[in-house]
């Protein structure tokens, strides 16, 4: 079932099916896409010139494109706990990903969403919680589960075994470190067949790719083999352009069985690119415009692409601007299935923004990232932006306004305003 390495996708057309009046009045689908490792700037939708992914671009046309929409910190684990539990990630180390974990008393999107009568399902990288543990999916609200459960496992492209609920799934084509299937496409049939089976039903589908990370590798590198360009370089871009295929089948399958209309799709990543052996990250751009890289706290390493598309229900080609972070999906999905949102989530729906409505400033948001020998911390509120070293007493002030790239630092001529930042940092690190 799950062992298709081959996925292709009907086209999706421009002309709109007639919907199916029998699967209307039930509640939405809900999809969300979280892929690894891809930054800002490597869509062509975000001003990528070199890379092709016709499919994610053509989804930011049909829907929304936020300009302004951050990870949960600079570093996977973060935002992955955002993205499941609607939280901001509880204060932790560099090399300590433990908090992150989930905890027994821990809601996830899933567990709330099955109270409305969805089926949910998860299907590749999980990461917050391992084999044994209270916190694997199908104990976290997942009725099916097939994938990685720990981030070392997810390293292998082309993995010998995945885990599909309790069970060790082998996978044969892959042993003695063979490298005939690849992991991401297990995951694409699986959510192709989780749709299928689901049609008739509402259904919550949590799709965790790993790819583009570099790590993990890809044999194929079309349409990039004939590039004179590294290696490492026509590998990455092929793993970007086969993601966007991957998106592809799942938007064609939700317009094949003309549910589309029905079903609400979320695509975004969980950190910025990470630098590798042979990656040179300005090659592409990869963070767009921004400054920052891994263990820093500058747009770079928090502004994240995030496209919606829910064709009917929200405005087409709209460019969002207005701040956003992880922990709003998660809101946004139980307000999708008109449920209410229970007290002491961080995020905030995103539902005003997707309909474009005018909506007050959102603020403030907070990023902390401790190391053995330092403390970051970083706070947006408006168009102002902090980030500060604790250990070296050092504050920087940016505008992001009129200075997105983070260049001129102001903190010495706005002393108001840095104070202001200093007592929003104090009570939001409590």
């Amino acid at each position: 079932m799950f062992l298709s390495a081959t996925l292709s996708g009907a086209p999706l057309s421009a002309e709109r099916p007639r919907q199916n009046p029998l699967l209307l009045p039930r509640n939405p689908n809900i999809i969300f896409i979280v892929v690894e490792g891809l930054g800002y700037g490597q869509l062509a939708c975000y001003g990528q010139k070199l890379i092709r992914t016709p499919n994610l671009d053509r989804m930011a046309a049909e829907g929304v494109r936020f300009t302004d929409y951050y990870g949960a910190g600079p570093v996977c684990p973060a935002t992955r706990y955002s993205l499941m539990t609607g939280l901001r990630p509880r204060n932790t180390t560099a090399k300590d990903a433990d908090p992150w974990l989930l905890r027994v008393k821990d809601w996830t999107v899933a567990s709330m969403l099955k109270q409305a009568g969805y089926s949910t399902a998860i299907f590749g990288m999980w990461g917050l919680g391992s084999q044994g543990s209270e916190a694997t999916p199908q104990k976290k609200g997942f009725d099916e589960w097939f994938g990685f459960l720990d981030p070392d496992h997810a390293s292998e492209a082309y993995p010998s075994f995945l885990w599909r609920n309790d069970t060790r799934l082998n996978i044969p084509q892959n042993a003695a470190e063979k490298q005939a299937l690849y992991a991401n496409d297990f995951f694409t049939q699986a959510a192709v067949n989780f749709i299928r089976s689901n049609v008739k039903t509402s259904f919550f589908l949590h799709l965790t790719y790993t790819l583009p990370d570099p790590k993990r590798g890809l044999l194929n590198l079309t349409p990039y083999s004939g590039e004179q360009w590294s290696q490492e370089h026509k590998t990455l871009a092929a793993m970007v352009t086969r993601l966007d295929k991957d998106v592809h089948a799942i938007l064609a399958q939700l317009k094949e069985l003309q549910i589309d209309r029905n079903t609400a799709v979320f695509f975004t990543s969980d950190h910025a690119p990470v630098a590798r052996a042979g990656i040179d990250p300005e090659f592409f751009h990869s963070n767009g415009p921004f400054r920052g890289g891994v263990n820093e706290l500058f747009e770079g390493n928090l502004r994240l692409p995030l496209i919606a598309r829910w064709p009917g229900h929200i405005k087409s080609g709209v460019v969002s601007t207005h701040p956003a972070a992880a922990w709003d999906l998660v809101p946004t999905a139980v307000e999708i299935a008109n449920m209410g949102a229970p007290p002491g989530m961080d995020g905030r729906s995103l539902i005003p923004l997707l309909k474009g409505e005018s909506v007050k400033d959102r603020g403030p948001f907070y990023w902390e990232l401790r190391t053995q020998t330092n403390h970051l911390q970083a706070i947006r509120s408006g168009p102002w932006k902090a980030v500060r070293s604790v250990a070296h007493n050092q504050l920087e002030l940016y505008d992001l306004r009129n200075d997105p790239q983070e260049v001129s630092n102001l903190a010495k001529t706005q002393p108001e305003t840095v104070a202001q930042l200093v007592e929003l940092m104090s009570k939001a690190s409590k």
